[in-house]
Protein backbone atom coordinates (compact mmCIF):
# COMPACT_ATOMS: atom_id res chain seq x y z
CA UNK A 1 0.00 0.00 0.00
CA UNK A 2 2.85 2.38 0.82
CA UNK A 3 4.32 1.89 -2.65
CA UNK A 4 0.96 2.54 -4.33
CA UNK A 5 0.61 5.81 -2.45
CA UNK A 6 4.27 6.78 -2.64
CA UNK A 7 4.84 6.26 -6.36
CA UNK A 8 2.75 9.32 -7.16
CA UNK A 9 5.13 11.43 -5.10
CA UNK A 10 8.42 10.37 -6.70
CA UNK A 11 9.01 13.88 -8.03
CA UNK A 12 8.90 15.19 -4.44
CA UNK A 13 10.69 12.25 -2.78
CA UNK A 14 13.64 12.40 -5.20
CA UNK A 15 14.10 16.10 -6.01
CA UNK A 16 17.46 15.61 -7.77
CA UNK A 17 16.08 13.61 -10.70
CA UNK A 18 14.44 14.95 -13.85
CA UNK A 19 12.88 11.75 -15.23
CA UNK A 20 11.40 8.80 -13.38
CA UNK A 21 10.87 5.22 -14.51
CA UNK A 22 8.73 3.23 -12.09
CA UNK A 23 8.63 -0.56 -12.35
CA UNK A 24 6.79 -2.77 -9.88
CA UNK A 25 8.93 -5.52 -8.41
CA UNK A 26 7.09 -8.16 -10.46
CA UNK A 27 7.59 -6.39 -13.80
CA UNK A 28 8.87 -8.76 -16.47
CA UNK A 29 11.14 -7.04 -18.98
CA UNK A 30 11.73 -9.10 -22.10
CA UNK A 31 13.80 -6.49 -23.92
CA UNK A 32 15.62 -3.35 -22.82
CA UNK A 33 13.99 -1.67 -25.81
CA UNK A 34 10.83 -1.42 -23.70
CA UNK A 35 12.68 0.71 -21.14
CA UNK A 36 14.15 2.85 -23.94
CA UNK A 37 10.61 3.43 -25.26
CA UNK A 38 9.36 4.47 -21.82
CA UNK A 39 12.25 6.91 -21.43
CA UNK A 40 11.80 8.23 -24.97
CA UNK A 41 8.10 8.94 -24.53
CA UNK A 42 8.60 10.49 -21.10
CA UNK A 43 11.43 12.67 -22.44
CA UNK A 44 8.90 14.30 -24.78
CA UNK A 45 6.64 15.23 -21.86
CA UNK A 46 4.21 12.35 -22.19
CA UNK A 47 3.05 9.95 -19.53
CA UNK A 48 4.62 6.71 -20.73
CA UNK A 49 2.49 3.90 -19.36
CA UNK A 50 1.69 0.32 -20.33
CA UNK A 51 -1.81 -0.85 -21.23
CA UNK A 52 -2.96 -4.22 -19.90
CA UNK A 53 -5.05 -5.44 -22.80
CA UNK A 54 -5.02 -9.22 -22.97
CA UNK A 55 -6.32 -11.97 -25.22
CA UNK A 56 -9.15 -12.84 -22.80
CA UNK A 57 -10.57 -9.33 -22.69
CA UNK A 58 -13.37 -9.93 -25.18
CA UNK A 59 -14.23 -13.39 -23.88
CA UNK A 60 -14.72 -12.21 -20.29
CA UNK A 61 -17.17 -9.33 -20.54
CA UNK A 62 -18.82 -7.64 -17.61
CA UNK A 63 -22.36 -8.87 -17.20
CA UNK A 64 -24.93 -6.41 -15.90
CA UNK A 65 -28.03 -7.49 -14.02
CA UNK A 66 -30.89 -5.18 -14.94
CA UNK A 67 -28.28 -2.83 -16.41
CA UNK A 68 -27.33 -1.72 -12.91
CA UNK A 69 -25.42 -4.43 -11.01
CA UNK A 70 -22.03 -5.44 -12.45
CA UNK A 71 -20.61 -8.95 -12.24
CA UNK A 72 -16.91 -8.23 -12.20
CA UNK A 73 -14.31 -9.68 -14.51
CA UNK A 74 -11.35 -7.46 -13.65
CA UNK A 75 -9.54 -6.21 -10.59
CA UNK A 76 -9.66 -2.60 -11.79
CA UNK A 77 -13.39 -2.64 -12.46
CA UNK A 78 -14.04 -4.09 -9.01
CA UNK A 79 -11.82 -1.41 -7.44
CA UNK A 80 -13.56 1.34 -9.42
CA UNK A 81 -16.97 0.09 -8.22
CA UNK A 82 -15.79 0.06 -4.61
CA UNK A 83 -14.35 3.56 -5.06
CA UNK A 84 -17.83 4.78 -5.95
CA UNK A 85 -17.17 5.87 -9.53
CA UNK A 86 -20.35 6.65 -11.47
CA UNK A 87 -22.21 3.81 -13.16
CA UNK A 88 -21.71 5.41 -16.59
CA UNK A 89 -17.94 5.28 -16.09
CA UNK A 90 -18.03 1.66 -14.96
CA UNK A 91 -20.00 0.62 -18.04
CA UNK A 92 -17.39 2.19 -20.33
CA UNK A 93 -14.37 0.79 -18.52
CA UNK A 94 -14.49 -2.77 -19.82
CA UNK A 95 -14.33 -1.61 -23.45
CA UNK A 96 -10.90 -0.07 -23.02
CA UNK A 97 -7.55 -1.42 -21.85
CA UNK A 98 -6.57 -0.65 -18.29
CA UNK A 99 -3.44 1.35 -17.63
CA UNK A 100 -0.86 -0.55 -15.62
CA UNK A 101 0.17 1.82 -12.85
CA UNK A 102 3.05 -0.55 -12.08
CA UNK A 103 4.98 0.49 -15.19
CA UNK A 104 5.33 4.14 -16.11
CA UNK A 105 7.83 6.90 -16.86
CA UNK A 106 7.35 10.62 -16.42
CA UNK A 107 9.41 13.81 -16.37
CA UNK A 108 9.48 15.93 -13.25
CA UNK A 109 8.14 19.09 -14.93
CA UNK A 110 4.93 17.64 -16.41
CA UNK A 111 1.47 18.46 -15.04
CA UNK A 112 0.66 14.75 -14.74
CA UNK A 113 2.00 14.50 -11.17
CA UNK A 114 -0.53 16.94 -9.74
CA UNK A 115 -3.34 15.40 -11.77
CA UNK A 116 -2.51 11.86 -10.60
CA UNK A 117 -2.34 13.03 -6.98
CA UNK A 118 -5.71 14.76 -7.40
CA UNK A 119 -7.30 11.52 -8.59
CA UNK A 120 -5.58 9.62 -5.79
CA UNK A 121 -7.32 11.96 -3.33
CA UNK A 122 -10.67 11.49 -5.05
CA UNK A 123 -10.48 7.72 -5.19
Amino acid sequence: MAVNLGKLWLDKIFPDYDLFVFLDADTWIQSWEAIDQLIGAASEGSLAIVGTWNRYRDSLPVHWYWGLIPVFRSFNLKAAYRAGLPLAVLKKMNRYPDLNAGVYALKRDTPHWDRMRRWQDIV
